[in-house]
């Protein structure tokens, strides 16, 4: 990861001097958070934490989605309410007739 946050630290303010000297300092800026965020990241390899096990367990159980639309059978669906919100724009609530 060296080896490619250095030249890109490089490039990005040798850039910002072409565009505009203006940029330099904020370029700067921009690279020396990139290095520094390479050089902590890199020494403090930590195991992942509870709360990322924890966000990972979360996201495995999220329930799945049963699709409704089969796109080899044709479906009629009951309008049960039409609410409409502008001129171009409404939200339709259908009753799904279960086969």
């Amino acid at each position: 990861m060296d080896i490619i946050v250095y030249p890109l630290a490089l490039l990005l303010v040798l850039g910002a001097a072409a565009a505009k000297r203006e940029f330099i300092p904020h370029a700067a800026g921009v690279a020396a958070i990139l290095v520094l965020f390479n050089a902590f990241t890199k020494s403090s390899k930590s195991p992942p934490t509870i709360i990322s096990y924890m966000i990972i367990n979360r996201l495995q159980e999220s329930p799945k989605l049963r699709k409704v639309l089969k796109p080899d059978i044709y479906q009629n669906f009951e309008l049960v309410e039409k609410t409409v919100i502008s001129h171009n724009t409404a939200s339709y609530s259908l009753l799904t007739a279960e086969m």
